[in-house]
């Protein structure tokens, strides 16, 4: 399952914020969230809660469960 696939199925209060991490070109199917993706939020949003962050820790957590590597 891919990046988009999982924001469709995933209902998410602030709308396509998922979204506008790749049509940004923010997250780019990276393994982990690394200082360029870090830097790249901050540019672009506010982000005073690590939200955009946290979306991305959810999707890759996700990935590792259904790969069943998950580490939980």
């Amino acid at each position: 399952m891919d990046f988009i696939q999982y924001l469709q199925m995933r209902h998410h209060k602030h709308g396509d914020q998922e979204w506008n991490l790749m049509k940004y070109g923010i997250y780019k199917g990276e393994t982990s969230i690394t200082p360029e993706i870090n830097e790249k939020i901050g540019q672009k949003y506010v982000n005073a809660c690590g939200e955009y962050e946290r979306t991305i820790k959810y999707y890759l957590g996700f990935l590792k469960l259904i790969r069943g590597n998950a580490e939980y």
